[in-house]
């Protein structure tokens, strides 16, 4: 049976933010952060996606996934990215921090008690030097890290064509299985990558969820938009999104936000590759008609 695959971020997100589904994580997690299994089993716990701002004027920050693991001190977010630029990863980096900044208690002047903070960026059409590749905070004198407190770890699912899976790590095997998993449109294939993360009965679990929303109207629709707009993004956001639309960036994002209307991109689309709200997008393409 044809599914739809869990790397489209409707899928992504509305599976993996339930509750019940954080258990098939736990494996993927313990082998990935070196931690034992046990002190993963059953303490694994999702957290809320938006994460609380400090002051009115500042932008609401939803992330895709939240995790904590609190009896080994760490908090974990893991981005689904459909293409890596300077304004996306940026945009991460952001959301690490401001993750972190939720480790700190009060009244805990030694600072002893902070959880580790740690990111997967999940880079759907990334090839870059590496498959998995580990970011820090480093001494530019000596390349030491500086403090391992915050961690960023690029996977990019690009490169698995240069990768021998026989000869991989264990760790790397199982980032591999997990990309695979979340790239298949194939239930057979799906159950057996499955079986290789998760136990028999939790993958039956998942696949059941994904099949009953690979039939549902409303998610077969918004495959249906994704699959129509597969090129327009491959060719035209893929180098938008290469770019970076910090402040000082709008007019070009403009311009872009223009070019994709005009070739028949839709809007929703425009707004998430560009990292601008549908407001914004309006306003860019009625400044057009005037």
């Amino acid at each position: 049976m044809k599914i739809i695959r869990l790397s489209r971020d409707f899928m992504f997100g509305s599976i993996f933010n339930k509750e019940k589904n954080i258990k098939k994580l736990e494996k993927f997690i313990s082998v990935f952060f070196n931690v034992p299994f046990e002190l993963v089993h059953d303490n694994l716990k999702l957290e809320q996606r938006k994460l609380p701002k400090n002051k009115e004027k500042e932008a609401y920050k939803e992330m895709d996934l939240q995790l904590t693991l609190k009896n080994a001190k760490l908090r974990i977010n893991i981005e689904l990215n459909s293409s890596i630029s300077d304004g996306i990863i940026n945009r991460n980096i952001i959301f690490l921090c401001k993750m972190s900044s939720l480790n700190y208690q009060k009244g805990d002047m030694s600072y002893s008690n902070i959880m580790s903070s740690k990111q997967i960026n999940l880079n759907l059409n990334e090839v870059s030097d590496d498959f998995i590749e580990k970011c820090y905070f480093i001494k530019s004198n000596n390349k030491e890290i500086l403090s391992d407190v915050l961690e960023i770890n690029m996977i990019n699912f690009g490169y698995m064509k240069y990768l021998d899976y026989d000869n991989l790590d264990e760790v790397t095997k199982m980032v591999y299985n997990l990309c695979s998993l979340l790239s298949t449109e194939n239930s057979d294939e799906f159950r057996r990558i499955g079986e290789l993360i998760m136990s028999k009965e939790e993958t039956r679990d998942l696949l059941n969820q994904i099949e009953e929303m690979s039939q549902d109207s409303d998610y077969v629709e918004l495959e249906s938009d994704y699959s129509k707009a597969e090129l327009e993004r491959n060719t035209l956001i893929f180098e938008a999104q290469t770019k970076s639309y910090q402040k000082g960036m709008d007019e070009k994002a403009k311009q872009l936000a223009i070019e994709f209307s005009k070739n028949g991109v839709e809007k929703d689309i425009i707004a998430k590759s560009l990292g601008i709200s549908l407001e914004k997008l309006n306003e860019y393409l009625d400044s057009e008609k005037s």
